[in-house]
């Protein structure tokens, strides 16, 4: 139980604030390095709680966010992304 309640408690409240990152323009990310970490985080989360998170994530339209960043042209993130 202890589990549910953690969980709900994240996506209720705190997930949007994980993910802040994807929904602003690449100019105005504080860094590169914490988009990364923001997609890399999401990735291990999908892996985990998979019924959850790619719900989220389709709700939210993630996966057309996370997309747009391929064209980004800072060094290293195309690369880092894929």
């Amino acid at each position: 139980m202890q589990r549910d309640d953690f969980l709900n408690m994240f996506y209720d409240k705190y997930i949007d604030v994980l993910v802040t990152p994807l929904n602003r323009p690449i100019t105005q990310v504080a860094s590169v390095q914490s988009l990364i970490h923001v997609l890399d985080l999401l990735s291990f989360i999908v892996t985990q709680h998979t019924y959850r998170c790619k719900n989220y994530i389709l709700r939210e339209g993630l996966l057309s966010k996370a997309a747009g960043f391929l064209t980004c042209h800072e060094k290293g993130t195309v690369l880092r992304i894929c």
